[in-house]
């Protein structure tokens, strides 16, 4: 008999990947994560599935919260047991790496207070695992410490799967720095049986603030797809184009690259920029088009929305010059697709960018100390200066036998294989992820959280989600002009009991003792908001439900936070709809999946 999730000599082994991954609304997030799926299932020694969390906001007072969190564990032990968890392929992953977006509660409950993120995590994945009770991988790689790792450590020691976990993150010292979760992101460390730092500063870093981990950690890249980034000479560029891509925030140096490239325009003024990627927030964007405005650059700096890998590389193949002004990072996998690509890197001393360029970054490009305007400008139009002097074939090699797909894919392969080899496993079930077949199912996509509901459907291009029947509350929905919404009452209702606080009812006579009528005035008022509110919730959940599955299969129900679950409630409990265990990405990867067919896998 083979042992769970089979083994190097009897096939390919089944890892199960827990960490971020590139969404229809967020091409760029985790894909390094996509990167090394597609590389370890392209070695044939590897079948990787992936398990990416999906957030969701608790809502309301500690009672509606934690019978949220409830009613989630039990959705999701559902789903999973009838294979709607998996999507054959993600919307913007690779092909043929089954994918599970599973939505988790963010938000205080009982005993989930500073490090909520990690227990409901843990606890979304338990319930997850608990729904495929003959199946079990053979081990679980997770990527960031925490909260990821930290869940995913929890319920692999429960387990007894053994751990592997990845370290990305940059901000590793506003994690330590809060006792509580450096607790858990030091508990779930010990968990991992080998701990993999991207680069060699994070791993320092780690052994620095848990020197018991010292042992354990390994330093192995991110995979970077070299194959898709063509070499291009100088000739068949635009001189005078600069490239940077990623988020736009502070950390990563935009005031200082477009304060630099105030100086580069004075010197060059047919020098122009192009910022590929997107801010964190509508009003961090806004910041960095006024300072474009103020230092008069609004008509040489491109704004440009997030562009999925080809598109990267197609800016790449364009531009003179790649500028990385950040003043942390992990690794830097731009900066590799830009050498892979042929194009020479001006960046600033980071760490992980200091470790691509190499000891001699002059032969790839320039190294400047910080993050001043002054010297990075004068790094850029040095570099520019002598662009042609760089063989794109020769910047190519720099990176091509240290982060290729084939080359680190390889490494990690052969670690999964020194971990299991040195760890007992019960013999048991394949894992085999069953993504499900089914096309035909009605969609009703629930969101009376009207903030969160306007946010996701901007995010998502109308294709990604399909035919869907909304129910919601306020305003009519732009685009969607046949979605339900509740009545004016009901819905200033809702707005009232939504914005309760703390907690409901479990002070009890503690309580009551201290202020009786303050006390007893809010249990009352709970008690009639919710009489109205709940009832007036389901009410429109089902005439939502019962005009999608007019002479069709039970409808499915996407929520988008956690007062929806609960409005969803009575019509779960009595079957006359199954709900989603994840939010739009997890439908926007169903109709990925069904529109790219049968999975070759």
């Amino acid at each position: 008999m083979s042992e769970a999730g089979g083994t190097a000599a009897g096939g390919p082994l089944d890892v199960l990947v827990v960490g971020w991954y590139p969404g229809e609304d967020d091409p760029a997030a985790g894909r390094f994560v996509a990167d090394q799926a597609a590389a370890l299932l392209a070695t044939g020694r590897v079948r990787p599935s992936v398990v990416s969390f999906e957030p969701f906001a608790l809502h309301g007072d500690l009672a509606l919260r934690e019978e949220a969190a409830s009613a989630w564990v039990e959705v999701v032990r559902a789903a999973a047991g009838d294979d709607l968890a998996f999507a054959a392929r993600g919307a913007t992953g690779p092909a043929d790496v089954p994918v599970a977006r599973l939505g988790t509660p963010t938000g205080g409950t009982r005993g989930a207070g500073r490090t909520n993120a990690a227990i409901h995590r843990a606890s979304t994945l338990r319930a997850f695992l608990d729904g495929l009770p003959d199946r079990r991988p053979a081990l679980i790689h997770a990527h960031v410490g925490y909260p990821e790792g930290a869940a995913a450590a929890a319920v692999a020691a429960e387990r007894g799967i053994p751990l592997v976990l990845t370290e990305h993150a940059t901000y590793l010292d506003r994690l330590f720095a809060d006792p509580a979760i450096r607790a858990a992101y030091h508990a779930g460390a010990r968990t991992a049986a080998r701990i993999v730092a991207v680069g060699t500063d994070l791993a320092r870093r780690i052994a620095r603030e848990f020197p018991d981990l010292e042992d354990r950690l390994v330093v192995i890249p991110n995979t970077v797809d070299i194959g898709a980034f063509r070499a291009v000479a100088p000739a068949e560029r635009d001189p005078d184009e600069l490239l940077w891509v990623g988020y736009r925030r502070e950390v990563k140096g935009m005031a200082a690259l477009l304060r630099a490239f105030r100086i580069v325009r004075d010197a060059r003024p047919a020098t122009r920029l192009r910022l590929i990627g997107r801010s964190t927030t509508d009003e961090e964007e806004s910041g960095w088009h006024r300072l474009a405005d103020e230092l008069g650059l609004a008509d040489s700096v491109a704004f440009e929305p997030p562009a999925d890998r080809s598109g990267v590389a197609r800016a790449m193949e364009r531009a003179a010059l790649f500028v990385h002004p950040s003043r942390a990072e992990t690794m830097g996998v731009v900066a590799v697709e830009a050498l892979a690509a042929g194009l020479p890197v001006v960046a600033v001393d980071s760490g992980g960018v200091t470790e691509v360029l190499g000891p001699r970054p002059e032969a790839v490009g320039a190294l400047v100390a910080d993050q001043a305007p002054e010297p990075l400008a004068a790094a850029i139009l040095a570099t520019l200066a002598r662009r042609d002097g760089f063989d794109p074939a020769r910047l190519r090699e720099q990176v091509v036998g240290r982060y290729g797909a084939a080359a680190v894919a390889g490494r990690i392969a052969d670690l999964y294989e020194e971990v299991l080899g040195a760890t007992p496993r019960p013999a048991g079930a394949a894992w085999a992820p069953a993504p499900s077949p089914e096309t035909d199912r009605p969609i009703v996509l629930v969101g009376f959280d009207r903030v969160t509901l306007d946010e996701k459907l901007a995010a998502f291009p109308a294709r990604s989600l399909g035919d869907i029947v909304i129910v919601t509350a306020g305003e009519p929905v732009r685009g969607h002009p046949d979605a339900a919404r509740l009545d004016p009452v009901p819905t200033a209702d809702l707005a009232a009991f939504l914005a309760l606080q703390g907690r409901a009812r479990g002070r009890g006579p503690v309580g009551l003792l201290r202020a009786p009528a303050r006390w007893l005035a809010r249990r009352l008022r709970r008690r009639a908001l919710a009489g109205r509110v709940l009832p007036a919730l389901a009410a429109a959940v089902a005439s939502a439900v019962a005009r999608a599955g007019a002479g069709a299969p039970v409808p499915i129900a996407v929520c988008l936070g956690g007062i929806d679950l609960v409005a969803l409630e009575p019509l779960r409990a009595d079957g006359r709809i199954v709900v989603a265990p994840g939010g739009l990405r997890w439908l926007a990867d169903r109709r990925a999946a069904q529109e790219a067919g049968p999975s070759s896998r």
